[in-house]
């Protein structure tokens, strides 16, 4: 049995020093053209970097993440090492990192760092602490208490697969809800559900590696995490609804009345 105390210490420093990287590489980035999706040099560098430090500390877990193939889904890290890569391009703050740990498909502790905001969020699965930076003090976190759903402020994401889905999702949102946005970083747009920014974040198709971590955080200070079909959360759910856990069951007609 792993200490999760030690684990989040590990996945903690880990993010930071590749997040520092990233910091002093921003206004460099170029894009390439890959098979997948939107890269920098600085994906890769950011990859070989949290790769780096979490096998040299725990060499027999498995690691996955966005920049290589998903291996073993029920064990191991779950890694994006830049989500926001066309953010981060763009020079703009909405981006960051995201470390969980799993062990038999489930989250056990998750790490998000938002570099540019000063912002790092960590769960154990018990509790949630998000630090700022530049502020000797853990920031207060909570989440919203809105509970009138055209007066609440919900996000989304594009569908690369079929943008038909983002299109139809996002007039929806905008006849229900109050000024949606597409932020494309859905980490960014999770832990602005923790903080109270924002009352929900919806996204069509999700891969692993962007909510792993968000989804636990944001499930352990007490907000409500779905697929689409209403069936728990976990880091492989093909669809996502998340939420202040309020305004949960409204965002899931929404989104099932797309199937009709």
């Amino acid at each position: 049995m792993r200490s999760l105390k030690k684990l989040l210490d590990i996945m903690e420093n880990a993010a930071v020093t590749a997040g520092s990287v990233l910091m002093n590489t921003q206004q460099e980035a170029k894009d390439l053209v890959t098979y997948k999706d939107f890269l920098t040099r600085a994906d890769i560098d950011s990859d070989f970097i949290l790769q780096h430090y979490l096998k040299k500390e725990y060499p027999s877990i498995r690691y996955s993440s966005e920049e290589a193939e998903l291996k073993d889904g029920k064990h191991g890290w779950i890694v994006d090492p830049l989500d926001g890569s066309w953010n981060f391009f763009r020079q703009d703050d909405t981006w960051g990192i995201s470390i969980a740990y799993t062990e038999n498909g489930l989250a056990k502790a998750g790490v998000v760092y938002l570099p540019k905001k000063r912002q790092l969020f960590l769960t154990d699965g018990k509790q949630v602490q998000v630090k700022q930076q530049t502020h000797p003090n853990v920031l207060p976190i909570g989440i919203s208490k809105r509970g009138v759903l055209k007066e609440c402020s919900v996000w989304t994401d594009h569908n690369k697969k079929d943008p038909r889905l983002t299109t139809s999702l996002f007039e929806i949102l905008t006849r229900y809800t109050r000024y949606p946005q597409i932020r494309l970083c859905c980490t960014a747009s999770m832990m602005a559900v923790v903080m109270g920014n924002i009352d929900g974040y919806i996204h069509p198709a999700p891969e692993p590696f962007d909510h792993a971590a968000a989804g636990l955080i944001l499930k352990t200070i007490g907000g409500e995490v779905t697929d689409f079909d209403g069936s728990p959360w976990h880091p492989f759910s093909k669809s996502l609804v998340a939420s202040n856990g309020i305004i949960h069951k409204e965002l899931l007609k929404l989104v099932q009345s797309m199937k009709k």
